[in-house]
């Protein structure tokens, strides 16, 4: 059977066999000996994330039934996803979604730096691992929390319905015990380097949760409140490194994240318009006659973050050299050509506009980076010299 069947749809079975995880030895055997006669393979779709709970029986049945179409490449058609080949990826993987690992390690870089920039030589490499890592844990901790709050949102939208607790991959109980799990380890680790910290932390958390979350469903207000809210980590770091909130180069740099996610969310907002409309939220993106409004935004956020480079490039601490300066303004403009087209045709410049306005934010972010690993270093040559002076 298996083997007139791909014969039929002309399935990859060289990658189906990996992903399919046979249990029937017969079958295994089957498509063994068809992959040594066609070592080239042939065509298979990729596998619905929602088939992860089925056996390999099942989902030869489904192809052979056409639920799912093998001669289509196209995720359109087959609204699928890259089935994990074994049960601890597929775990890894939720885990990962569940806590927007990627945007937990965006938030904790954008903190480290303001926090090595502003390190003393009392700061040891260990303080700098516990304070990334207790902002990761209560990062991810936030998240978590927002995912279960939003669990009924989530399933309504394309581009979230896939999500470990709107598919049950991951239950609300297993998931609060993951958040506290998070919260308790964050809290640990910044107890051990900057206790002074935990507070501050914890009000970011609060304000994600407790504010902007469920604002996203009475106004466009929250886009604001999730603007402040994002850029709190720059300040984070300051805070934690020198006691201090409000330091000039970590309000600058949270000046540009604030900016930053103007321009970048009202691009994921316009790409995934009706998405978002399906759900519930209240955004900017529910009324068509508020797109200039939306725009000038966007413009003005531009204007922002050229104020907050150019400080940073005559500022004193010289954290934007010419050639950062010259790479940023490269990058800058081309993020610039599809804001300004945007008016024109929003949807079709909204995914240009997500894609092109990380460079230059990377470009910044990096600049911070590099001024921290010199202040360091700094730090180290004078003590140093300090202590060739003492033995003198």
């Amino acid at each position: 059977m298996i083997l007139t069947l791909a014969l039929k749809n002309r399935i990859r079975l060289s990658k189906f066999m990996g992903r399919m995880g046979f249990e029937n030895n017969f079958l295994n055997y089957s498509v063994k000996n068809f992959c040594k006669l066609y070592p080239n393979g042939l065509n298979i779709p990729k596998i619905n994330s929602q088939l992860n709970q089925k056996n390999s029986e099942d989902i030869v049945k489904e192809i052979y039934e056409n639920k799912i179409n093998p001669d289509s490449n196209n995720i359109s058609e087959n609204p699928t996803l890259d089935l994990p080949k074994s049960k601890y990826s597929r775990i890894l993987k939720d885990l990962m979604q569940l806590t927007k690992f990627k945007l937990c390690i965006l938030n904790s870089v954008v903190a480290i730096s303001t926090y090595g920039l502003n390190s003393t030589d009392l700061h040891q490499l260990t303080d700098f691992f516990l304070f990334f890592n207790g902002t990761m844990c209560i990062a991810m901790a936030s998240q978590v929390l927002n995912q279960i709050t939003e669990k009924y949102e989530d399933s309504q939208m394309k581009r979230t319905c896939g999500r470990p607790l709107p598919k049950q991959r991951i239950s609300d109980k297993t998931a609060f015990k993951i958040f506290g799990g998070l919260w308790l380890m964050s809290t640990a680790m910044y107890s051990l380097t900057c206790p002074h910290a935990i507070l501050f932390a914890n009000l970011i958390l609060v304000l994600y949760n407790m504010a902007y979350t469920p604002q996203k469903k009475y106004s466009n207000l929250s886009m604001h409140l999730g603007a402040v809210v994002g850029a709190l980590p720059a300040l984070l770091g300051n805070f934690a490194a020198t006691g201090v909130l409000f330091e000039e180069n970590g309000v600058l740099l949270s000046l540009y994240v604030f900016a930053w996610q103007y321009v970048h969310f009202y691009g994921i907002l316009y790409n995934n318009k009706e998405d978002y409309k399906k759900a519930g939220f209240k955004f900017i993106s529910n009324d068509d006659s508020k797109i200039k409004f939306a725009y000038l935004q966007m413009l003005c956020a531009m204007v922002l973050m050229m104020y907050c480079v150019y400080k940073l490039y005559v500022g004193k601490s010289k954290i934007f050299g010419p050639i950062n300066l010259v790479l940023f303004s490269v990058f800058f403009i081309k993020s610039l050509i599809p804001v300004m087209k945007f008016i024109k045709s929003p949807q079709k410049y909204a995914k240009p506009i997500i894609i092109k306005s990380y460079a230059p934010f990377m470009i910044v972010l990096f600049s911070y980076i590099i001024s921290a690993f010199y202040n360091r270093k700094d730090l180290r040559d004078k003590k140093v010299i300090i202590k060739a002076n003492i033995q003198i």
